[in-house]
């Protein structure tokens, strides 16, 4: 029978790590500076790339985190393209005084006699567009609520033009736009003949352009002079 040699334990013993003496590192907000001896490793050997020594740097947390889910305070991008196309128009009746030449609310009742003026006021709200020119392209008054009904009478047409003092006599003008997104005109009350409705729809096509563009033929805002005889823009 063999007997087994004895092994002797292997002698082993398990080390604290040191502060290394050879190299210095400094741990800054925005840098972090390593300083080592030529013979870092203490081998003589020079560093060559396959040397390989950890450095950490650990700083006090001055901020909380967790590890929830960020909401942005930002808009995307995409969704302000989005907002940017969209455009609000408004069409409202406001309340006027030929004193105070007020045109600061809208008008708390629609209801007129013959004889008064319907102050008539085209706003757009530009939200993230550069600064923006209205425009009334166009206006008809109809008994019923489509545009496209009979009887039917036109007062602005041929994209801007205001034709009701010319058909009527009346005193119905564009006045002077002081702000791009706002344009007003004033149109006297006036009944369909023959017809005993006390009510009537208007409706009115809105549009607006870029209002370093120059006025053209597709984009006016002019009124019908009795005086002249002929149109002009603004008042």
């Amino acid at each position: 029978m063999v007997k087994e040699e004895a092994k002797e334990p292997v002698k082993f013993e398990l080390k604290n790590p040191v502060s290394a003496t050879s190299g210095a590192v400094q741990c800054r907000e925005d840098v972090v500076w390593v300083k080592v001896k030529q013979d870092f490793l203490g081998k003589g050997p020079p560093i060559v790339r396959t040397n390989e020594v950890g450095v950490e740097c650990h700083y006090i947390r001055k901020h909380n985190v967790t590890s929830n889910a960020l909401k942005p305070t930002w808009v995307p991008f995409a969704s302000t393209k989005v907002a940017e196309q969209q455009l609000v128009f408004s069409l409202m009746l406001m309340t006027f005084s030929s004193l105070s030449d007020d045109w600061q609310f809208e008008r708390p009742s629609s209801i007129y006699f013959l004889g008064h003026v319907m102050s008539i006021e085209a706003s757009i709200i530009q939200a993230h567009h550069t600064t923006l020119h209205v425009y009334v392209d166009s206006c008809v008054a109809t008994l019923a609520p489509e545009m496209a009904s009979k009887p039917r009478y036109s007062f602005i047409e041929n994209h801007g033009c205001l034709t009701d003092a010319r058909q009527t006599g009346s005193k119905s003008h564009f006045l002077q736009q002081i702000q791009d997104d706002k344009l007003q005109f004033q149109l006297e009350a006036f009944r369909f003949h023959q017809d005993e409705r006390s009510s009537m729809y208007i409706t009115c096509h809105l549009r607006a352009r870029s209002a370093s563009a120059s006025i053209d033929s597709e984009h006016e805002a002019c009124s019908f002079t009795t005086e002249a005889n002929r149109f002009v823009y603004g008042d």
